[in-house]
């Protein structure tokens, strides 16, 4: 019977889904495997934040929205879910009745249950993510930079060897970019120090 079902939704969204360019773009087939969620979800981030995606992406926290009025938009997502998914995954899915047609709700269930955490690999993966590329773009605001900045910082907060205040708060400041050059110099010559933390003369 289960198999069936699994049956029925593979061609179900297949039905659904139509037939547009960004369509052709598969995503990474996960079978319940948390170690291969990343993956999937990063892949999916990726299309989302497409211009056709975009009532369902949110700039300024690079993450899908909390919900949704564009409910056809919504409904392709779930379907092109379906897609990406098999074996046990599948099955779980088709028990979420209270989600289908959602694919907002579906990807956020997703996430809740798969999505691994605490992670050596994700950690490790994260971490150097945060110290070699996390800058504030250009045309990019401070608020937007901020909201990437805290997530990937909370992403990384079970990490052993944890990331201190004073140094995650230089790093921030360090990236804002040119226009904030002055206070970065005046930080590692000692002449201002960073709110909350003791003053303890220049930093080397």
């Amino acid at each position: 019977m289960m198999l069936m079902l699994t049956e029925s939704f593979s061609k179900l969204s297949l039905v659904l889904v139509d037939n547009g360019s960004d369509t052709k773009a598969d995503w990474p087939k996960f079978d319940g495997d948390a170690r291969k969620f990343r993956a999937l979800y990063m892949s999916i981030m990726a299309q989302l934040s497409l211009p056709q995606w975009k009532d369902l992406y949110d700039c300024a926290t690079n993450d899908v929205v909390k919900s949704t009025v564009n409910d056809a938009l919504n409904g392709k997502l779930y379907s092109k879910l379906l897609l990406a998914l098999e074996g046990q995954a599948l099955q779980d899915v088709i028990t979420w009745t209270h989600l289908r047609a959602n694919g907002v709700a579906l990807l956020q269930e997703l996430s809740h249950t798969y999505k691994p955490n605490n992670v050596p690999e994700v950690i490790a993966a994260k971490t150097g993510e945060f110290w070699s590329k996390l800058k504030c773009k250009p045309n990019e605001t401070i608020d937007c930079y901020y909201n990437q900045f805290h997530k990937l910082l909370e992403d990384i907060s079970g990490a052993d060897d944890k990331i201190s205040l004073k140094s995650s708060m230089r790093h921030f400041i360090f990236f804002l970019g040119p226009e904030f050059e002055l206070i970065n110099i005046n930080i590692v010559l000692g002449i201002y120090h960073l709110p909350g933390i003791p003053h303890t003369g220049p930093l080397c």
